[in-house]
């Protein structure tokens, strides 16, 4: 992809952005909580990284 994220990174960015819990972005995704921080975690910091400042 063009912005570097997996299809399971862009969700989890989604439900986290629509308030969604660690646990209830894990069980839409069907990986387990720990996953799910992971994948939520390197993305908010891969998003971080891209983002140019102002």
């Amino acid at each position: 992809m063009a912005d570097g994220l997996t299809d399971q990174g862009r969700e989890a960015l989604k439900l986290l952005g629509k308030g969604r819990t660690d646990e209830m972005i894990a069980r839409r995704l069907g990986v387990s909580v720990r996953t799910a921080r992971r994948v939520a975690s390197s993305n908010t910091t891969s998003r971080r990284s891209t983002t140019p400042s102002r």
